[in-house]
């Protein structure tokens, strides 16, 4: 009998993996100011590690869609990005990702973070409504503005800001304000009273909610008027055949 081989000739091997394959830390976040909330054109990245050597990239979607890229980053780390579309779901952001390992265990599809991080899709802005303001014309110097400001079922309002554009159609502001708020909480001071500053002036209010998302403006015009009306010419005349008598 020969003698038992138990060993090649070359450098050949052959190594048994029935080890499924899992991924740790999992993590997700947004390229926006606020990293936990996204609006339209914002970037989500969805970063992961595998526990072993995958065979190929894994395969991402974002909010249901396709993820826009999957890239190795070394290490068995990957990240998912997508760049949010206006339809896309207001809501937490889901994801899936399926993997394979090198041997051809597939992993459990993962559809959860292994921390606290989570991003929230608002693609509506804010609605703000103008109120009371000054009537047209008007000589109150320093008038108040009344204004609602509401982002139902979004991420809240963040922001409110005033800007004043003065008769010569310079601008000053934008300002941060809340609702009532006077003048000169834009101007710095009340208009002058002596007809120096009369003409049309136009207030605006912008609301932006948490996400980034900036609303069509809220407005209003008046004429400033405080120049005392006067009577030129004045004249006088009878019926009489002589109109002086």
């Amino acid at each position: 009998p020969g003698t038992q081989v138990v060993a090649v000739t070359d450098t050949s091997s052959v190594t048994y993996d029935e080890t499924v394959p899992t991924l740790a830390p999992v993590s997700i976040a947004s390229g926006n100011a606020n990293p936990a909330l996204a609006k339209t054109g914002d970037t989500v990245t969805v970063s992961f590690t595998a526990s072993e050597l995958l065979i190929g990239l894994p395969t991402v979607t974002i909010d249901g869609n396709a993820a826009d890229a999957v890239n190795a980053l070394g290490g068995n780390a990957y990240s998912a990005t997508r760049v949010m579309q206006a339809g896309d779901t207001e809501a937490a952001v889901v994801f899936t990702i399926d993997f394979t390992d090198a041997a051809g265990n597939p992993g459990t599809q993962v559809v959860a973070v292994t921390d606290t991080s989570s991003v929230t899709y608002d693609e509506t802005a804010p609605v703000t409504t103008a109120g009371a303001g000054p009537s047209d014309p008007s000589n109150v110097a320093d008038p108040s503005f009344a204004f609602t400001a509401t982002d139902t079922g979004g991420t809240g309002v963040a922001l409110s800001q005033a800007t004043l554009t003065k008769p010569d159609l310079s601008t000053v502001g934008p300002v941060a304000v809340t609702s009532p708020f006077n003048l000169s909480a834009v101007l710095g001071s009340a208009l002058p009273t002596d007809g120096t500053a009369d003409g049309v002036y136009t207030m605006s209010v912008v609301s932006t909610d948490n996400a980034g998302n900036v609303e069509s403006t809220a407005t209003w015009t008046w004429t400033y008027d405080t120049t005392a009306p006067t009577l030129a010419p004045v004249s006088i005349a009878s019926g009489n055949a002589n109109p002086a008598l």
